[in-house]
């Protein structure tokens, strides 16, 4: 858990053919017939051109400048801070479940077989299409929000029955992860002679763990998921879709990171920050100039990957934020959203 930071940067230069230009056909005064010089050039031409351009961002083998980041330091910031604030959220509960939440929401588990059937025979009654799509959508929420999570509370027990008890060394850890990619198209002249047209194709990802290890005494209630933390923070699961809040901020792991913790001794954290930056130049056209024409295209390709992994002795405080990925590309997210929708059409 000592503070680190490392440095790796490629740059790899693709060329599969040279460029070739002939002078426009004159006519020599006195002889018959015209006459034209062709000249060809190598591939190292453009891919230099390009490679000098990538290398202004190293100024020696030890030293770096940063490359053209995606992500802006504020959002840099906040995805650190998010990642921070869910391992903090995390810690001094051995158990994984909230059986709190449980026991308060049991007279809902009562009737949950039920309201499936109920919902089962009306999509299947002769009911019109929206009717059919919001009893689909209910059934789908009743099995992922109600039997679902009262299936892992029963396995979540059986775990904790099983698990030691005593003084016990927990790791507690936040992850967060994001990409972004974008694309720009330029001209750059070589010589006098020719310009070529290049496409830069641009992509980072970030990664961010965070992680906590601490000594505290654990029980057989907070083994199966009947912790102080979870009886604290009970109103706000309680809410009607709190959960849906979560999925935009990170305002649940911000009050379950506020909640003391009594008896909880932190050993160490700390927080890694793994960012790649990497730039695909293609070359889509070559077009001469002056009095020149093209025989012979150069095509050819140099990719440059720039990565970063920074180790930070610390997890700070935590912070609400908007959180960096809404994970509406799962099937899950669009699922859960698709159904509240049709929940509240008329």
């Amino acid at each position: 858990m000592n503070p680190m930071q490392q440095v790796v940067s490629t740059m790899e230069m693709r060329s599969t053919s040279n460029v070739a230009i002939r002078q426009i056909a004159k006519d020599c005064a006195g002889l018959p017939g015209e006459y034209n010089i062709q000249q060809v050039y190598k591939p190292t031409g453009w891919g230099f051109n390009i490679y000098a351009l990538w290398m202004t961002y190293i100024t020696s083998a030890s030293t770096f400048k940063s490359p053209p980041w995606l992500f802006s330091g504020s959002e840099v910031s906040d995805a650190i801070s998010e990642a921070t604030t869910q391992c903090l959220a995390n810690r001094g509960s051995p158990g994984k479940s909230n059986l709190w939440e449980s026991v308060a929401e049991a007279h809902k588990s009562v009737g949950l077989i039920s309201d499936l059937l109920d919902s089962a025979k009306k999509v299947l009654s002769n009911g019109g299409l929206l009717h059919k799509a919001k009893a689909s959508g209910s059934a789908f929420l009743l099995l992922r929000y109600g039997l679902g999570p009262l299936i892992s509370d029963i396995s979540s027990v059986q775990q904790g029955l099983a698990k030691e008890l005593g003084k016990v060394r927990l790791t507690s850890r936040g992850f967060v992860t994001s990409n972004r990619n974008s694309t720009s198209t330029r001209v750059t002249p070589y010589s006098t002679l020719f310009t070529f047209k290049i496409q830069d194709n641009y992509s980072e990802s970030l990664v961010i763990r965070a992680m906590s290890i601490d000594e505290l005494v654990a029980t057989t209630a907070s083994n199966i998921g009947f912790s102080t933390k979870g009886l604290i923070t009970l109103p706000w699961e309680l809410i009607p879709y709190s959960f849906v809040v979560d999925w935009f901020a990170n305002l649940g792991d911000y009050l379950n990171a506020l909640v003391p913790l009594f008896g909880v001794k932190q050993l160490g954290s700390c927080v890694v920050l793994r960012r790649e930056f990497s730039v695909n130049s293609l070359l889509l056209d070559t077009q001469p100039t002056g009095s020149y024409t093209l025989d012979q295209p150069l095509s050819g390709s140099m990719n440059w990957t720039h990565k970063e992994t920074t180790r930070i002795p610390t997890l700070g405080g935590p912070k609400v934020v908007i959180k960096s990925n809404f994970r509406f590309d799962t099937v899950p997210r669009v699922l859960d959203s698709v159904s509240l929708i049709l929940q509240r059409l008329g």
